[in-house]
């Protein structure tokens, strides 16, 4: 028992070390004109001996040394020796790590992460894909490999391909041979087509009667796909071969199991909540995941519409499928729409509904407009009356329309209410908590409301909270929220300020750019005001120079959240490789000014 507790308290302990040292990345520091890595705090782990260093990915550090480039591993240890002209590393961890090396020649190595070379005199890696596969080219030849270097096909002249998830294909001597991530065959069939796997499905078209083999061998050589994909190329060999042949066009799960029945087609690879909609001599049905008719072929036309339901067309009139019970309503009304895909608003003729999942209708007496406004909630009106109903299909709020005409649906508690060009905000008991203004109100974020005003009191646009105080007076072009919503943008047409969420100042109208950085940082581009430029006539042409000598035109700032100046830097901030630390030509800076460098 304590031998076990020992071993489970080890195991623990390895846990949290791996984390902990994973936390460590590390990062390019350099020290004159050599560079090595430090962990975050700045602690040189890997002394500067190297004339280039990489950004850490998943634990590979590319380095250069000698004008070419190498892999190191964390201990600052060679993996792959520096012979190569550049790396890329695939999907380290989904991968386990395959890292592509080009040569001088321009060909590829494959290595995986522990540095054992997979194949040599690669062409090409074909469109990198995050899943457990990848697909190759070496120079004529394809094939699959899987995140361990195993060969799942080795490079050959026969056409392949890798799909969502893993799941690839191979075209041998015209036949389709689809396997599963692991490996297994899972379909073979004659093709003339075959795609790849999208949601679970692959759309393959073959030969159901094998009468093709009747055809001399001569004349089939002639004329066959195998080898190749069967792509625009082998379009006449495909119509010659269907004319003398039986072909059929159906999907394949991920067992290899065979979709559709008989005689049905379908434009879709892909099946929507189970369902998959199908055509044949009668009209268009619906199948469900195990290949049976939840609606009848007998339809003019069936669509998938945004909220992913069904839409069944029929003379002229619209019914649906219900997305639970999936309950076919017959077409009876002349539209239908929902973007939640639990009420949806119904229309027969001019007046208007709402539809719960079980087909029951919400209202008794029909209404004269219904609307949800891309929300879960609704708005609706009747017989002089204004309605705000939630997205359960009850009445949250009743007001008469000589109060408010139109209203936009609850958002966070509030909604906007209109009275002709005149709006403002009310809440989930109709109290006014806005003033009323000539212009609207957009959800600008959690608890706030862009408004754009166009009135004698109010003309511009500001912020307002959901307490009904302007955070930022309507005086700007624009005023709006940052993309991680945690501050405040305004401009006025040229630059850029900067709030925080109370309405506090952080950064005046000075600024060409304003970025928010995923450590919650911000880099700024500002005009540097000693850059003057003039007219220079050349050849006709007319350019601007700089008269102010070797000036700079703009000037480039990294400030902290709230909104402090940490530094000045040299040039334009880039955060591709690492979005805490920026790069610049002395080297890297962490978002709170640490410096990974030493002159």
């Amino acid at each position: 028992m304590l031998q076990r507790q020992f071993f489970f308290l080890f195991f623990l302990l390895q846990m949290v070390l791996s984390l902990d040292s994973r936390a460590q990345r590390l990062i390019p520091y350099r020290k004159g004109n050599l560079w090595g890595y430090a962990d975050s705090n700045g602690t040189l782990v890997i002394e500067p001996k190297f004339e280039l260093a990489d950004m850490e990915y998943s634990g590979l550090l590319a380095v250069k040394e000698e004008g070419k480039w190498g892999v190191i591993n964390p201990k600052g240890e060679y993996i792959i020796k520096p012979e190569y002209r550049q790396f890329n590393f695939y999907n380290a961890d989904t991968m386990g790590g395959l890292i592509i090396a080009q040569t001088e020649s321009s060909e590829y190595e494959l290595f995986d992460r522990r540095g054992n070379l997979l194949k040599d005199h690669v062409t090409s890696v074909i469109y990198p894909s995050k899943g457990p596969n990848q697909h190759i080219q070496c120079g004529e030849e394809f094939g699959v490999i899987n995140k361990s270097g195993k060969w799942l096909l080795k490079p050959s002249k026969n056409w392949s391909q890798v799909s969502e998830g893993g799941y690839y294909q191979l075209i041998k001597n015209g036949k389709a041979r689809y396997y599963n991530p692991a490996g297994k065959m899972i379909f073979k069939r004659r093709l003339l087509s075959g795609e790849k796997f999208e949601k679970g499905y692959a759309r393959v078209t073959y030969l159901k009667r094998n009468w093709w083999d009747l055809v001399p061998a001569l004349f089939r050589k002639s004329y066959s796909v195998g080898g190749g994909y069967p792509g625009e190329e082998n379009y006449t060999k495909m119509k010659l071969m269907a004319k003398i042949t039986e072909t059929v066009t159906n999907l394949i799960d991920g067992n290899g199991r065979l979709f559709m029945p008989d005689g049905y087609h379908t434009r879709y690879t892909w099946v929507t909540n189970g369902l998959l909609i199908v055509s044949g001599a009668k009209g268009y049905g619906i199948l469900d995941s195990l290949g049976r008719f939840v609606v009848k072929p007998e339809y003019e036309k069936i669509n998938i519409d945004r909220g992913n339901y069904f839409l069944l067309k029929q003379g002229g009139k619209l019914g649906m499928v219900l997305p639970i019970t999936r309950r076919v309503m017959p077409p009876e009304f002349s539209e239908i729409k929902s973007f939640t895909g639990r009420i949806f608003i119904v229309r027969k003729e001019d007046k208007y509904n709402l539809l719960d999942t079980s087909g029951k209708i919400v209202f008794e007496n029909w209404l004269d407009w219904a609307d949800n406004n891309y929300t879960k909630d609704f708005t609706a009106g009747a017989c002089s009356k204004l309605y705000w109903i939630n997205e359960a299909g009850r009445v949250v709020l009743e007001k008469d329309t000589s109060e408010y005409t139109w209203a936009y649906p609850f958002n966070s508690g509030l909604s906007v209410a209109y009275k002709k060009d005149w709006c403002c905000l009310i809440d989930s008991i109709g109290k006014k908590i806005s003033p009323t203004i000539k212009g609207h109100f957009y959800w600008a974020g959690p608890g706030m409301y862009r408004v754009v005003a166009k009135n004698n009191v109010f003309n511009g646009t500001g912020i307002m909270n959901k307490e009904g105080r302007f955070l930022i007076d309507t005086i700007y072009k624009y005023a709006g929220m940052t993309t991680k919503k945690t501050h405040l943008l305004v401009h006025d047409g040229n630059l850029w300020g900067l709030y925080d969420l109370h309405g506090n100042k952080l950064l005046d109208m000075e600024y060409t750019t304003i970025m928010h950085l995923e450590s919650g940082s911000f880099a700024l581009i500002k005009p540097n005001p000693e850059y003057k430029a003039q007219p220079l006539h050349v050849n006709g042409d007319t350019e601007m120079k700089n008269r102010g000598g070797e000036v700079q035109e703009n000037l480039y700032y990294l400030a902290a959240p709230s909104g402090k100046i940490i530094r000045e830097l040299k040039e334009c901030p880039n955060t591709s490789a690492n979005f805490f630390y920026v790069k610049e030509e002395n080297g890297y800076i962490r978002m709170d000014g640490k410096e990974f460098f030493e002159n």
